[in-house]
């Protein structure tokens, strides 16, 4: 996984543009159990199965906002590094800006392109 934020970032995005799936979750045995982890899948094509996907996982997520998540659109998700902002335990602003569908502060930020993994039990 990589955890820099520069323009293969965006490349990448681009090619996978289309939300298949959005977990918030958290660790109820860790001493910081108010930290969230949040994981976004990205597909490149609607309709169609494609061997990859774009995994992003963004850790100790705060203040999330999402609006409609229900349409099928194209995102373009920004990630802005605000470390100087000395905010504790937040080091990005993370927003979805086309649309406006979400948008939170984290402290990590990872993100892979990997295989999708069919999950069903009819394949």
């Amino acid at each position: 996984m990589s955890s820099h934020v520069g323009s293969d970032f965006y490349d990448k995005q681009k090619e996978f543009a289309y939300l298949q799936s959005f977990l918030l979750r958290r660790n109820l045995n860790e001493v910081f159990c108010s930290d969230y982890i949040l994981s976004i899948v990205l597909c490149g094509q609607p309709h169609k199965e494609t061997d990859e996907i774009m995994l992003l996982t963004f850790s100790g997520v705060k203040d999330i906002k999402i609006g409609d998540l229900g349409g099928l659109v194209r995102l373009f998700i920004h990630v802005l590094d605000i470390a100087d902002a000395q905010m504790e335990g937040i080091t990005y602003k993370v927003s979805e800006e086309e649309n406006g569908l979400f948008s939170f502060y984290c402290k990590e930020v990872e993100y892979e392109i990997t295989e999708f993994m069919r999950t069903d039990a009819l394949n």
